[in-house]
């Protein structure tokens, strides 16, 4: 029969801690990855949108990339737990 460890048990608390550890990472590296624009004209504010404007892209595909990454760390914490409760029965 398989093992249920509680939320308070060591066991638990290492899988959170290391997930909590990717997901900061994976995040961090998708935040560093969008550039800040650079315009040739600081006070023009129809260049500012203009080059806001071409990193759209960017902002609506790294949200899709968290969510992604979070249903991953999902499917390998559960994969994670089922190892730890084999290992030791």
């Amino acid at each position: 029969m398989a093992r249920r460890y509680g939320r308070d048990s060591v066991e638990f608390a290492r899988v959170l801690t290391f997930n909590d550890g990717l997901y900061a990472i994976a995040m961090t590296l998708l935040i560093v990855s969008i550039a800040v624009p650079t315009i040739s004209d600081t006070q023009s504010v129809s260049d500012l949108a203009e080059a806001l404007n071409d990193l759209t892209g960017e902002y609506f595909e790294n949200p899709l990339s968290i969510v992604i990454y979070a249903v991953n760390v999902g499917i390998v914490s559960a994969m994670e737990v089922a190892r730890a409760e084999q290992a030791r029965a």
